[in-house]
């Protein structure tokens, strides 16, 4: 029978080698990343759909990127944000990329019909 004795075995100077431990399927699967990048579709769907404004929300990361939720038909601003009018130049600015601000939309917000 063979042994194969990956974590007893010592390698250079003691150090001794360490391996991942994997995670269930139903762990990785509640880590499921629920943003979409903010896109032509969307925008378009959202129209279709009758949505008059656009909420942007800053969300919190340790990243180096600066992210922002899309909230369509929030009319109430909360502190430090900000509704745009679905037609206007700000919004479809959002479209374009910039290399540290991403602009996303929760699954919630393409589900749903306005």
């Amino acid at each position: 029978m063979f042994r194969q004795n990956i974590l007893e075995e010592p390698l250079l100077a003691g150090k001794y080698l360490a391996l991942p431990a994997l995670k269930p399927l139903s762990v990785m699967s509640q880590e499921r990343n629920p943003y979409q990048q903010f896109n032509v579709q969307i925008l378009k769907d959202w129209i279709s759909n009758g949505v008059k404004y656009i909420k942007l929300v800053e969300l919190q990361s340790n990243l180096p990127v600066q992210f922002f939720e899309l909230i369509p038909d929030s009319e109430i601003p909360d502190s430090e944000e900000t509704i745009y009018p679905i037609d206007s130049e700000e919004i479809t600015e959002l479209l374009e990329p910039l290399a540290k601000v991403k602009f996303l939309v929760h699954e919630i917000y393409l589900e749903e019909e306005f």
